[in-house]
């Protein structure tokens, strides 16, 4: 199988970008600012973007476990882990401080820059592309699951789902006219595969969210041009793959995890 038809191509775009714009030295523009209004309105509330975009997608049971694990990771990385998250405490035990008029071992970054302080001295895991590399490939892979009718998870899947099977018999029922029910009257099965997009359908819930991924993947490179040490930046990554592997890889060859956040039903 090609690696461009294989249905794990979307976890291929955030490493390489991030490696081609950061070898870049592009001279100061509007994305090098901070407070550039897709910084503040995108990526600062990026998970609120990608949780929209993926409730609007209709999403199955398992796709609801891999966004709530998805969303467990992301909180307990950035935003609280019994106390500041994982990537603060890691900041302070590298011998990070905070700077300024509050100071504490367990203070957090946010807490920090707000109360006019500045958060220096230690080992800044990025949280920018922690958030943007898992944001991309996370839509990315969900709306190719729809787009291919789930032929994702159909490689490493022992059998079709049973929303899949629905929709599978009301198609193939309604090309062969067999059990048509009387004109103007629609039955569950034929309700269910009139709202299923068909392959290569682009919806447009599924535009969305694809333009979501997209917008993450060129803040990435913003990133990755502009903020950050390239060992931040490398650790943000890592540390992302560590979450995405394990939602999309792992089911792969530990069939006991397929039934639970496997792509199969999507």
């Amino acid at each position: 199988m090609s690696i461009l038809s294989s249905p794990l191509l979307p976890l291929l775009p955030p490493p390489i970008l991030l490696f081609i714009s950061s070898l870049a030295s592009p001279p100061p523009s509007y994305f090098s600012s901070k407070n550039n209004v897709f910084n503040l309105f995108f990526v600062k509330i990026l998970w609120a973007w990608t949780t929209v975009a993926f409730f609007l997608l209709r999403p199955t049971r398992n796709a609801l476990a891999r966004y709530l694990a998805f969303t467990a990771y992301w909180i307990v990385w950035t935003q609280w882990f019994f106390g500041p998250p994982i990537i603060d405490r890691g900041f302070t035990v590298t011998g990070g401080k905070c700077e300024g008029e509050v100071s504490g071992d367990h203070f957090t970054s946010l807490a920090c820059r707000a109360s006019g302080g500045k958060w220096v001295g230690g080992h800044d895991i990025s949280g920018h592309v922690f958030l943007l590399s898992i944001t991309s490939v996370f839509l990315w892979m969900e709306v190719q699951a729809i787009q291919l009718q789930t032929p994702a998870t159909q490689s490493y899947a022992t059998k079709p789902g049973p929303i899949e099977l629905e929709i599978r018999n009301s198609l193939q029922n309604a090309s062969r006219g067999a059990g048509s029910p009387a004109k103007g009257t629609a039955t569950p099965s034929t309700t269910m595969a009139s709202k299923a997009p068909k392959p290569g359908q682009w919806t447009l819930e599924m535009k969305f969210a694809m333009g979501v991924a997209l917008m993450s993947l060129y803040m990435l490179m913003m990133t990755a041009a502009y903020f950050h040490t390239a060992f931040e930046k490398i650790s943000g990554v890592i540390v992302a793959y560590a979450a995405i592997l394990a939602v999309y890889v792992l089911p792969m060859v530990v069939p006991a995890l397929q039934s639970y956040i496997g792509m199969v039903n999507r």
